[in-house]
């Protein structure tokens, strides 16, 4: 066995330009590929801050998971709605309504409602410091170690922070759950009272009259001090990804936050591609062959190998490493795989594929006589012998 490691500087040209982050209004942000379980692009990712209703992506998850039924219904009592600040963005519940778990739901996520987020507080823990509890417990299951929550709603708390990679982590793993997904990329919902709810982010969008249809799922946040926030679900080539905005300046008929997730989906439709580091049928190694009318096997990808990366990607951090056979026989085994293909970019595998051998090869007698020749003769001779040595015995018994 061997292991060859190939650096791809040689055949492929290096770029001289480079691509940069668009100007944003938030201080924070971070984007993030799903479909690669990459992190792209950040600003300020594990820097603590106020997260305003980014918060109620915890909210909404911890409630779902601790809810049996979503579509059972309650009546809103008025100790649920106590302590609600008058300046918080509500859902529109009142006292008296019967609702289900999953108009609450809808009602925490689409028109962020604090109204939403004490009712599902008190319905699953008995109370908001008791949810809060589990709100915490989450997060550190989840290892958001620079995230602490004191409230439901993501209003101001002196002990109230967290990061847009933790809020990034609670989202990702909040989009695993099918009803919370549901949710989050729902633009508009009705109760079964009758109130209808429209994502902040499509609001925002209509009042402003720009196009946030790319937006394919969101929550937003806003208080005097996180500023206006963003968080967001799109798809760009192929690929699925969430990104993460923090302290925009807080002028919300400016919609600063929606602004930044634009251009940030647009950087990444532009600047960003599937790229091949290695063409299909591009020679990365050979094996000798013996004994074969066939002198070697050039080892080649099956596929273009491909991987999602800025176009200006560093194309000298491309490589690869063959570990396999060095030399075959021409009987191989076709079933048996002759090595493997590591492909790296940055030093890190991206893809890796066994090689098996894809063609028939075929004796080549002349050279198996000349490379055992001696041998050939020895076994001829010794048969012969033993022949003869045979029939003169038996001829002798015959007598």
């Amino acid at each position: 066995m061997k292991k060859i490691l190939l650096l791809l500087l040689i055949i492929l040209p290096i770029n001289v330009f480079a691509i940069e982050l668009p100007n944003l209004n938030s201080n924070n942000a971070i984007v993030y590929d799903l479909t690669d379980n990459e992190l792209l692009e950040q600003k300020g990712d594990n820097e603590r801050t106020s997260i305003a209703s980014l918060t109620k992506i915890t909210t909404a998850i911890v409630a779902i998971e601790n809810i049996n039924n979503i579509d059972e219904t309650f009546i809103v009592e008025d100790y649920m709605l106590n302590g609600i600040p008058w300046d918080a963005s509500v859902a529109g519940f009142k006292v008296g309504d019967i609702i289900s778990y999953r108009d609450a739901l809808y009602g925490t996520l689409l028109p962020s409602g604090a109204d939403a987020t004490n009712i599902l507080a008190y319905k699953v823990a008995g109370s908001v410091p008791k949810f809060v509890e589990l709100m915490n417990k989450k997060a550190k299951f989840l290892e958001m170690n620079n995230t602490n929550y004191e409230n439901v709603t993501g209003l101001e708390s002196a002990k109230h922070y967290s990061t847009p990679y933790d809020v990034l982590t609670i989202l990702k793993y909040a989009l695993k759950d099918k009803t919370f997904k549901k949710i989050y990329t729902s633009k508009k919902y009705e109760t079964i009272n009758g109130l209808k709810f429209y994502s902040t982010s499509y609001s925002i969008g209509k009042k402003l009259e720009i196009d946030t249809s790319r937006i394919l799922g969101s929550k937003t946040g806003y208080t005097n001090k996180a500023g206006t926030c963003i968080s967001a679900y799109f798809e760009s080539n192929g690929h699925e990804f969430l990104l993460i905005t923090l302290k925009a300046p807080s002028d919300l008929k400016k919609g600063y936050h929606v602004q930044d997730a634009l251009a940030l989906i647009n950087y990444i439709d532009e600047s960003y591609g599937e790229q091949i580091l290695v063409e299909k049928n591009k020679e990365t190694a050979k094996i000798k062959v013996n004994f074969s009318t066939t002198d070697e096997i050039i080892i080649k990808p099956n596929n273009n190998i491909t991987k999602y990366l800025r176009n200006d990607y560093d194309k000298t951090k491309v490589s690869y490493e063959y570990d396999g056979l060095e030399e075959i026989n021409y009987n191989h085994d076709s079933k048996k795989s002759l090595g493997r293909i590591t492909y790296y970019y940055n030093g890190e595998i991206f893809h890796n594929e066994y090689i098996y051998l894809d063609e028939v090869l075929k004796a080549d007698y002349k050279e198996i006589f000349n490379t055992y020749k001696v041998q050939i003769i020895v076994i001829v001779l010794s048969t012969i012998f033993l022949i003869t040595i045979v029939i003169y015995l038996l001829k002798k018994s015959l007598k």
